[in-house]
């Protein structure tokens, strides 16, 4: 019995794209481009390019403990539903089934910040004198008037950044300061997460920026950050990063102004337990750990 001859793809036809199991939010673009690793990330909604590869981590924190949870490989999505199940489990454990669910929707809240790395050319390149303003760090002597320019911040957690070894670059017009913000080069405490990261060596942390609101559009912010990185390079941190929250738009506009986006940290809130999804380009942050009480 003769079988009928098979038949030939049409090349005109455009074959199907086989499915590939990459994360959602990596879009490929080439296999070319993915060789070179440069793929482009989504932040949000939103899509950028992220100037370096980035490597995920995945890290499953207790509240007020530093005990983690191995969760291996955390890599993938697959290791963050392994995460929230093993939270899910030991939750159900610890309230039992009746209060449960009011206390989890009651904790739950997911957060995330993008985070940049600061151009050393562009800094510089847009800083510019203002004329009757000094740059100076802020010392424990300048409290006083930090906290008349900052009054939504306590004495003590400015002591316990300044004794910390953070270092707060200020804009003064005078005797008043008018502009601000602070270098980290050794941990990143972020309030906001509920987490604190380790800074690889080589690497510094700007954050807590602010400009006295008649002082913005004359080049403030501008003098702070090139004195900042100048402070930086002091030290031996060639690398300046910082974060920002996706909704301030503000924020990000000025970011892309003198950076480039390199990865995004996210924490989930599930219950006593925190998930941790770090996505960041390798060599800037090492493992989180949970904030302590006294940490800000």
């Amino acid at each position: 019995m003769r079988l009928p001859p098979r038949a030939t793809p049409d090349p005109r036809r455009r074959q199907p794209v086989p499915a590939t199991s990459s994360p959602p939010d990596v879009l490929h673009e080439g296999a070319a481009r993915d060789q070179q690793g440069d793929p482009a990330v989504r932040v949000g909604r939103r899509s950028a390019a992220f100037a370096l590869s980035t490597e995920r981590s995945i890290t499953l924190l207790r509240s007020g403990g530093h005990a983690l949870v191995p969760i291996g490989p955390a890599t993938d999505d697959q290791s963050a539903v392994l995460a929230y199940v093993q939270a899910v489990v030991a939750t159900l454990r610890e309230l039992g089934p009746g209060g449960v669910g009011r206390k989890l929707l009651a904790a739950a809240g997911v957060r995330r910040l993008v985070v940049y790395r600061l151009a050393a050319d562009l800094v510089r390149e847009r800083a510019q004198r203002v004329p009757g303003v000094s740059v100076r760090p802020v010392s424990e002597d300048d409290i006083a008037a930090y906290l008349a320019f900052q009054p939504g911040i306590t004495e003590r957690a400015v002591l316990g950044r300044l004794r910390a070894g953070d270092t707060c670059i200020g804009a003064w017009r005078g005797e008043r300061l008018v502009g601000c913000r602070w270098l980290a080069d050794s941990v990143v405490k972020l309030g906001y997460l509920g987490i604190s990261l380790p800074l690889c060596s080589a690497v510094a942390y700007a954050y807590d920026a602010f400009t006295a609101h008649e002082e913005r559009g004359r080049g403030v912010g501008g003098m702070v950050t090139a004195a900042l990185f100048d402070t930086a390079t002091a030290r031996g941190a060639g690398i300046v990063i910082n974060a920002v929250v996706p909704e301030n738009l503000d924020g990000r506009r000025l970011a892309r102004r003198r950076s480039t986006p390199i990865g995004s940290l996210r924490s989930i809130r599930l219950g006593p337990w925190l998930l941790v999804d770090c996505r960041v380009a390798p060599g800037h942050l090492g493992r989180p750990v949970p904030l302590g009480a006294d940490d800000s």
